[in-house]
């Protein structure tokens, strides 16, 4: 009956600290998303540090009141004093220990399963810090080629091309507004100047490859306009009229249409 106890109480704080630290979590995700979104501006050293400052401090308050959770049950059923409870908590919250307190016998068991907890909880915490900092460089990454190319508004790493393209100059570069596809442009802040380039071809079929080949031999700067990442256009992707009357003529001449297999 006291292990049976000791169980179902170990149960409970574990999914009250992971209700906690999951709500607490989220709630940090949607913060990121909205100080880290696609809209914002530059941010700078002052701004990024401030921020990480306070999203620090929000993950250091989460993992206290987590704390504050295992202290009031040992406060409850364990511990005389707040001070102790508080101070057993935390220790075996952060795997450090307490040398000069231990438990009633009955509930010993809660100071490990709150220690895995809590290295568990620590871990979820540095991983969301972790992806945030990550977000920082990359945008300061950007917003810095976009000041060294201003007039560069692809928001996108380019390929570099091959010796041989370079020598044939058929090398271009795509754009898609899904973030999956090989190169993004952000159409609220992307102007097109005339003087950018020489020639803009829209459609990326046989005809429209062909012309934009040609001009790049001629070495003209070319543009290449399309609705999807691949280029081929229809005649590639759907089949057009000449390849579905190809298609059909086969049948009738192989007997596939009309015979059973």
């Amino acid at each position: 009956m006291t292990f049976v106890r000791q169980t179902s109480t170990a149960v409970a704080l574990i999914n009250l600290s992971l209700w906690l630290q999951s709500g607490g979590m989220a709630a940090l995700i949607g913060w990121a998303r909205i100080s880290l979104g696609p809209d914002t501006d530059k941010l700078g050293p002052l701004r990024s540090a401030v921020l990480m400052v306070r999203f620090t401090t929000a993950i250091i308050a989460l993992h206290v009141l987590q704390i504050l959770l295992w202290a009031s049950f040992y406060r409850w059923l364990c511990l005389p004093l707040w001070e102790s409870a508080f101070y057993f908590s935390t220790a075996s919250y952060t795997t450090v220990g307490s040398s000069d307190m231990v438990l009633p016998q009955v509930w010993r068991i809660l100071g490990p399963v709150e220690s895995v907890v809590g290295v568990l909880m620590c871990g979820l915490s540095a991983s969301l810090l972790f992806a945030i900092v990550t977000r920082l460089v990359v945008r300061e990454a950007r917003f810095s080629s976009q000041l060294a190319n201003p007039g560069q508004s692809l928001d996108c790493q380019r390929k570099a091309p091959t010796s041989a393209e370079k020598h044939r100059g058929e090398w271009s570069y795509l754009a898609e507004e899904k973030a999956n596809a090989a190169c993004t442009v952000n159409w609220r802040s992307y102007k097109m100047r005339v003087s950018d380039y020489d020639l803009v071809v829209i459609g990326s079929g046989p005809a429209g490859q062909k012309g934009a080949i040609a001009a790049a031999k001629a070495r003209k700067r070319v543009a290449l306009i399309d609705h999807i990442a691949m280029i081929g256009g229809v005649c590639v992707h759907t089949g057009t009229i000449p390849s579905k009357t190809l298609r059909e003529a086969i049948f009738q001449l192989t007997g596939f249409a009309v015979k059973a297999l």
